[in-house]
Order: structure tokens, then C-alpha cells, then sequence
């Protein structure tokens, strides 16, 4: 953790790209969706990711907002069209864009080279077909059970939550996907193989790694849901990144510690 620490201050850009999304988004929800934040609805739920993949304090909000509320208002002024790309983008390709930049500059970091702007683009571009893949495989577990609730609402339960406990598991189990895959340029059949294989040489501190992540996921979604106004974000937003960024960048240097041992085995 020291050493996350003290490359994290030594690479301001791990923080401030992510800080940047963050405020772009909290502009927009403050300024041209500020409407969908009035009324006796909560504005937001909360988001419950079990592998966040990058800092983001957008992120423990969950698609009420940034999708379903705003996609609701899109599609009302829109057709079909507009409302599937608003989906699309905000659900899948706009948070896997900057996962797999933030993802791309951990390991450019890892290697000691420069994490600037340069390597967040190119790596942000470069894996995002991959990235989503992985992330649509994922979605489908959770996603494709809910079409037994057609047979009736109990069964529809039952299914769902096995499905649910089944994404959880896996989860875990490859929670070093996405770092495979773009610490190694690999394809997301080879991110698959090192990912198993990272995760059964697991150290003591994968799980404490990883359940530290959880606890300041959920942390600041409590307490962003409690306090939520523009003077909450502006104080909880920089607090937030700073935090969640070293815990991301030791989590990613203790798969890279476990992966370069078992290749140097081999």
C-alpha cells in the first residue's frame, strides 16, 4: 500500500483524469438534468459494483441517473434510436472508455514509464472492443435470467438470485480480467487464462486488496447519498479519487506481482 501511495502522488494524472470525467458528468447532472434531481424521487440509488475498475464517483451512482433518469428524458424528446446509443454509451462504452484508459496508465506506472493523457487515450481506444466484451459477458449473466420471470414472478426470483450469486462468484474469480488483458495486450480468450491463473497463485492480500476497494465504493456512496448537493461533490469528489486511486493502483500492482512471479516460474 505504501508503494501505491507513493506512486500515486508521484503520478497527479491517476487522479486528475479521473476527477475530470467525474466533473464533466456532475456538470451535466447539475445543469441540464437538474430537473430530474427535484420532486420526492431519491436522486439516485446506489450502485453496488463488486470489481470497481477505475476511480469515479459517478460510478456509485447508479443507472438510475446517469441512464435510466436521463434516458427516460432523451427518449421522450427522441426516437428508439437516440434512446439505444444513450444505453449503449452510458451503460457500456462511455465507463469501459475509462476503465480501460485508467487500467492503461496503472500499468504504465507499474512499468515506471509516464501516465499522461497520451497513454490514457491510447489505451482507453485501443482495448475498449476487448474491455466491453468482458463486460458484456458479465452483464449477460446477470441480464439473460430475467426473461424467467415470464414463467411467473417466483421463479423469476428464484433464477435471478442463483444467477446473481453466480455473477458474484465469478466476479471474484476473475477480478484480474481486465488488468490481463491490458497489462499483456491480450485477447480476452488469453486475459481469461491469466486471470484464472493469477487468481489461484492469489496472495494474502488479493481479497483484503479488493474488499478495500468494495468498502470505499460503498463509503462514499452512503455518504454521497446523504450529503448529495454541488458542495457535497465538490468536497467528497477529490477526497473520494485520491483514495479510491491508490487502493486501485495496489490491487493492479499486487496482480502484476503474482503474474510476473508465475511467468518468471514458467
Amino acid at each position: 500500500m505504501k508503494n501505491a501511495l507513493a506512486q500515486t502522488l508521484r503520478n497527479p494524472k491517476l487522479i486528475l483524469i479521473p476527477m475530470i470525467a467525474d466533473t464533466i458528468y456532475f456538470l451535466l447532472l447539475f445543469t441540464i438534468f437538474a430537473h430530474l434531481l427535484t420532486g420526492e424521487r431519491e436522486p439516485f440509488g446506489f450502485n453496488f459494483d463488486i470489481q470497481p475498475l477505475s476511480p469515479g464517483l459517478s460510478m456509485v451512482i447508479s443507472e438510475n441517473i446517469l441512464t435510466m433518469q436521463m434516458t427516460e428524458y432523451i427518449a421522450s424528446q427522441n426516437g428508439r434510436t437516440i434512446t439505444l446509443l444513450s444505453y449503449l454509451l452510458g451503460l457500456l462504452l462511455i465507463p469501459t472508455f475509462l476503465h480501460g484508459g485508467f487500467i492503461g496508465m496503472m500499468a504504465a506506472v507499474t512499468r515506471s514509464e509516464r501516465a499522461g493523457f497520451r497513454v490514457f487515450l491510447k489505451s482507453a481506444v485501443k482495448f475498449l472492443p476487448r474491455l466491453a466484451l468482458v463486460q458484456i459477458i458479465f452483464a449477460a449473466i446477470v441480464v439473460l435470467p430475467t426473461f424467467f420471470f415470464l414463467l411467473g414472478p417466483d421463479i423469476g426470483l428464484i433464477i435471478y438470485f442463483i444467477a446473481f450469486i453466480f455473477y458474484i462468484i465469478l466476479r471474484y474469480i476473475y477480478m484480474f480480467w481486465e488488468y490481463a488483458i491490458v497489462f499483456e495486450d491480450a485477447s480476452v480468450g488469453e486475459g481469461e487464462k491469466f486471470a484464472m491463473a493469477a487468481f489461484r497463485n492469489r496472495t494474502t492480500q488479493t481479497t483484503p486488496s479488493i474488499l478495500l476497494i468494495i468498502a470505499i465504493h460503498i463509503t462514499a456512496g452512503l455518504v454521497l447519498n446523504a450529503t448529495f448537493s454541488p458542495i457535497a461533490v465538490v468536497i467528497i469528489l477529490p477526497i473520494y479519487t485520491y483514495v479510491a486511486a491508490v487502493a486501485q493502483l495496489n490491487l493492479f500492482q499486487n496482480f502484476t506481482t503474482i503474474h510476473l512471479v508465475e511467468n518468471s516460474v514458467e
